[in-house]
Formats: structure tokens, sequence, C-alpha cells
């Protein structure tokens, strides 16, 4: 086995991001399997929850973990209610 020169060279890190379209559109996807409706967009989408919670967004995340996390983020706060 060779040994890895950058980090592009592994495998698990070396998948390419959706493009922005994509996101933005999985996160539309997210909010309405929580639950969740747009409130109002400006550079942020606010979304919010009929039993009160309110989550903000970036329009477009860029990090990896960004839709993991806003995943979470929705079901710990619908878990409340």
């Amino acid at each position: 086995m060779k040994p890895w020169t950058s980090l592009h060279d592994i495998p698990s890190l070396s998948l390419p991001l959706p493009d922005p379209v994509n996101r933005q559109s999985t996160i539309h996807e997210l909010a309405a399997e929580f639950g969740f409706y747009l409130h109002r967009t400006g550079k942020h989408l606010v979304w919010h929850h009929p039993n009160g919670s309110r989550i903000v967004t970036a329009i477009t995340p860029s990090d990896h973990r960004a839709l993991l996390n806003i995943r979470a983020r929705m079901r710990r706060l619908t878990a409340a209610s």
C-alpha cells in the first residue's frame, strides 16, 4: 500500500460535495421531512416549526458536514415537542 501524498488521495475525502443547487434543495427536503416551513430569506434561510422552534441555515452551506449538522439540529428541535 503506497502512502498518501495529499488529502485528495484518501478515498473517503475525495468525494465531491453536491453542487450548491442540490445542497439547497436538500435543505428544503430536510425541512419538509421534519415539518419546518420557510419563514424568510435573505443571506440565510430562517425556518420555523409549528412547535415554536426556529433554525437558521446558510443558503448554500459549503462545509462537508453542514447537511448532517442541519439534520441533527432539526431532529433535536422536533424531538422535544
